[in-house]
């Protein structure tokens, strides 16, 4: 219970900071802030959701590749509708570094997700995934757009800290 409040707030903080413009994005439009926000809990919810049901499929017999073939059809789908207008004109600029990110970006990272989870317990995957925040920040601070975020710092901090010792305490 500790655990999942100190996630909680961790996460509360790094909300706060959002609106407060104390993030590395400093994001002037509200509506736009509270979408993000609105669309990374139900991300959240979903990345559960689906690792738990990968896990349901890999012990009735499903290979990570037969998962994997059916993993995207409402991203493609919604992606599809939200950027059909522009869709050809982008991709025929872009193909060899769609096909790049798509390979090192998407599909072996999401192949190695695929077989955690078929070789280790739904939990273990999940909070292994508090890496995630770690990478992406201290990647981010070679990009010249963005600022330090010492709260941001400390809100993944937390939750990467929150993370192991949840494994630590499950594992016990």
């Amino acid at each position: 219970m500790g655990i999942a409040l100190g996630t909680l707030l961790a996460c509360f903080l790094l909300i706060i900071s959002i609106f407060n413009g104390n993030s590395a994005v400093q994001m002037n439009q509200i509506t736009n802030t509270i979408l993000g926000v609105i669309a990374s809990v139900f991300c959240g919810l979903g990345a559960v959701l689906c690792t738990s049901y990968s896990k349901q499929l890999n012990s009735v017999g499903w290979t990570s590749s037969m998962i994997l073939t059916h993993r995207f059809y409402g991203i493609v789908l919604l992606s599809f509708i939200f950027t059909y207008d522009i869709l050809f004109d982008y991709f025929f600029d872009n193909v060899l570094w769609i096909v790049l990110v798509t390979i090192a970006g998407v599909l072996i990272p999401m192949y190695l997700l695929q077989k955690g989870i078929q070789y280790c317990e739904t939990f273990l995957v999940m909070m292994s995934l508090c890496f995630v925040p770690v990478f992406t920040f201290f990647f981010q601070l070679f990009d010249p757009r963005l600022s330090w975020s010492t709260t941001t710092l400390i809100g993944v901090i937390l939750l990467f800290l929150l993370g192991v010792f949840s494994i630590y305490v499950e594992k016990k």
